[in-house]
């Protein structure tokens, strides 16, 4: 799937491509793309009587160049999707400009319907009739597993970026969100994707509020659970790393009702000017050393 774009105010965002507009129109790709996969003019997918969505597992963005996309620049996106198992797909977008690479984004999908209506809190696997797991050969197929096995290891509290592990766990500062119906919440009743990237963004602000803003090389993020509206969310800085021009931070999000993680977030990020060896970070009100830090290990 081909897409060519010319860059206008929905697809910025302060000093270049908007990563929140990037992560919807990748999620929307892979929608359509399951539609097409399965000979269906639009993507509705049932089990029995109820209707079935494609959740998102994990969203992997990486060497994105934010700032290589400004106004009126023409840029594309290529997308393919592949099978990933029993009722999951996995997509990767490729974002770029005047012919180079500025940025990929791979996507993990499974299937799942509601317990109870309107409610989001439990939700079950769903395997809609007509959709197969049949897995095929090739890079893609290998790029699938790869998301799949971190997707995983993160559930099962056995994961590693860096120095970031769960045994180096602190709470370095909190965010508290209370997500909107009206912008956060998606047409099938779901807390979108692209607002846990969203409420990581805002948090991260409240934390640090350096200057220049700064601009995302890689993020991972990996989905636990969802949001009833009316739930409110608290971000939680479980870990930052930095060193000149490069921040890396890892948070969590948790739902405020029951106390459960919804998400972990792992970002990498950098500043045209980071050059200080301390800085504040406002949401927790302390002053923290630089470290080094090496950033492809994240």
């Amino acid at each position: 799937m081909h897409t060519e774009f010319i860059a206008g105010m929905p697809h910025l965002a302060l000093g270049g491509l908007s990563e929140n507009w990037l992560l919807k129109e990748c999620g929307h790709h892979h929608w359509q793309m399951l539609a097409e996969r399965y000979g269906r003019r639009v993507p509705d997918f049932k089990e029995g009587e109820d209707s079935a969505y494609a959740a998102f597992t994990a969203i992997r963005v990486t060497d994105l160049a934010p700032a290589a996309i400004g106004e009126n620049t023409a840029f594309s996106l290529d997308s393919q999707l592949c099978v990933a198992g029993r009722a999951r797909h996995f997509s990767r977008h490729q974002l770029k400009t005047n012919g180079e690479p500025c940025g990929t984004v791979e996507m993990l999908s499974a299937f799942v319907r509601r317990d109870r209506p309107a409610s989001n809190h439990r939700v079950h696997r769903a395997q809609p009739s007509g959709v197969d797991g049949k897995t095929g050969p090739g890079s893609l197929a290998l790029a699938a597993a790869r998301l799949l096995e971190s997707n995983r290891e993160f559930r099962s509290g056995d994961w590693q970026r860096g120095s970031f592990r769960p045994a180096s766990r602190r709470i370095l500062g909190e965010y508290p969100f209370l997500p909107c119906p009206g912008t956060d919440f998606n047409g099938a009743g779901f807390l979108y994707c692209a607002s846990f990237q969203g409420m990581a963004e805002r948090a991260e602000w409240n934390w640090y509020r350096l200057a220049p803003p700064a601009q995302t090389l890689s993020r991972e993020i990996h989905f636990f659970g969802n949001l009833d509206v009316g739930d409110a969310v608290v971000v939680r800085l479980c870990g930052e790393r930095r060193e000149h021009r490069t921040l890396a931070h890892w948070s969590e999000l948790a739902r405020v009702s029951d106390g459960k993680t919804i998400a972990q977030v792992v970002t990498w990020k950098t500043w045209a000017d980071l050059s200080h060896d301390t800085a504040t970070c406002l949401g927790h009100g302390t002053r923290t050393k630089a470290t080094q830090w090496a950033p492809q290990a994240l």
